[in-house]
C-alpha cells in the first residue's frame, strides 16, 4: 500500500481534529514524508550492524597494536632509565666513598695536631708548674728560715728574761738570805 500526499493531508485533519492543530503539525513533522523507501529493514540493521562490529574490530585491534608498541617502548625506556639511575648510583658510591676517605685523612690529620698542641700544652703547664712549685718551695723555706730565726731570737730572748729572772730572784734570796741572817 502506497501512501500519498492525501492520505498525509486526511491522517493531519483527523489528527487535528482531536489533538488540535498544534499537536497534529508536531506529529506529522515527525512522521517521513516517504516512509517505504526511507524506512530501514531487518537486514539493512544487520548489515550495518556486522559492518560496524568490523570496523570495531579493526580499531580494536589497531589500539591494541598501538598498546602493545607504547608497551614495549615504556619498557625500554625504563630498563635504559633503570642502567641509567644504576650507573649513577655507582657513581655517586663511588664519589662518596672518595669524600669519606678525604675527610677521614682530614680528621685523622686534624687529631694528630690537636694531639701535638694537647701535649705542648701539657709539657709548657708542667714547666710552669713545676717553676712555680720551686718558687713557692723556695718561698717556704725562705720564711720557715726566717720563722726559725725568729723562733731562736724569741728563745734567746727569753732565756735571757729568763735568765735575768733568775739572777734576780737569786739576787732577792741572797739579800733576803743575807740581811735576815745578819739581822
Amino acid at each position: 500500500m502506497s501512501i500519498d500526499e492525501q492520505d498525509r493531508r486526511a491522517l493531519w485533519a483527523s489528527l487535528s481534529a482531536v489533538l488540535g492543530d498544534g499537536p497534529a503539525d508536531t506529529l506529522m513533522t515527525l512522521l517521513p514524508a516517504d516512509p517505504l523507501p526511507e524506512l530501514v529493514t531487518r537486514q539493512d540493521m544487520h548489515a550495518q550492524t556486522m559492518l560496524l562490529r568490523g570496523e570495531m574490530a579493526q580499531a580494536t585491534a589497531a589500539l591494541r597494536g598501538e598498546m602493545a608498541d607504547l608497551r614495549s617502548e615504556l619498557l625500554g625506556e625504563m630498563a635504559d632509565l633503570r642502567s641509567e639511575l644504576l650507573g649513577e648510583m655507582a657513581d655517586l658510591r663511588t664519589e662518596l666513598r672518595g669524600d669519606m676517605a678525604d675527610l677521614r685523612s682530614d680528621l685523622r690529620g686534624d687529631m694528630a695536631d690537636l694531639r701535638s698542641d694537647l701535649r705542648g700544652d701539657m709539657a709548657d703547664l708542667r714547666s710552669e708548674l713545676l717553676g712555680e712549685m720551686a718558687e713557692l718551695r723556695a718561698d717556704v723555706r725562705t720564711d720557715m728560715a726566717a720563722l726559725r730565726t725568729n723562733i731562736v731570737r724569741a728563745m734567746l730572748t727569753m732565756g735571757l728574761a729568763l735568765g735575768s729572772l733568775i739572777v734576780a730572784v737569786l739576787g732577792t734570796i741572797l739579800t733576803l738570805g743575807f740581811t735576815g741572817a745578819f739581822g
